[in-house]
């Protein structure tokens, strides 16, 4: 057994707040009001989780690896905030594992249930970090390479 299927809940709670904290810190470093409003809902998903798992299960201790996902991704860059998708996408994916991990260690009624009742969003979630990684790919090869300018020169006119 890993330490994942050993202490799946443990687990996901630590997986949910280390999202939930660069996600915040994201949503309040973001220029594009839809990027704010992305990392903004994706918190709000996570806290949600969290708040139920905790009301189901008592003495509930989150487990983490003790590096924050900002740190795991180099920072985060106030400018483009997206830039961290990539990896918050991993994330997301490894919040999912833990949920089904542990949806399917025998359990309180009560854990299953707070579980159950968010997989869908935290589903959604995983594939809203996915768009944002795309969106940040995407703008990054727009870009114009270093050290070219960004919009047209003007036409020189011949000296009289």
């Amino acid at each position: 057994m890993t330490l994942v299927q050993e202490n799946a809940l443990g687990w996901l709670a630590g997986l949910l707040q280390e999202a939930q904290a660069f996600e915040q810190a994201a949503q309040a470093s973001a220029i594009d009001p839809e990027v704010a409003e992305a990392f903004a809902w994706l918190a709000q998903v996570d806290g949600d989780c969290l708040a139920s798992l905790h009301a189901a299960a008592s003495g509930l201790r989150p487990v983490s690896e003790g590096r924050s996902l900002s740190e795991s991704c180099g920072g985060l860059d106030p400018e483009v905030p997206e830039a961290g998708a990539t990896i918050l996408a991993r994330h997301r994916d490894a919040i999912l594992s833990c949920a089904e991990a542990a949806f399917a260690d025998p359990m309180s009624d009560l854990v299953r249930a707070a579980i159950k009742s968010h997989h869908a969003h935290l589903q959604h979630a995983a594939t809203v970090a996915r768009r944002l990684a795309r969106r940040h790919t995407l703008q990054a090869l727009q870009a114009p390479p270093h050290g070219r300018p960004t919009a047209p020169r003007p036409e020189r006119t011949a000296s009289p």
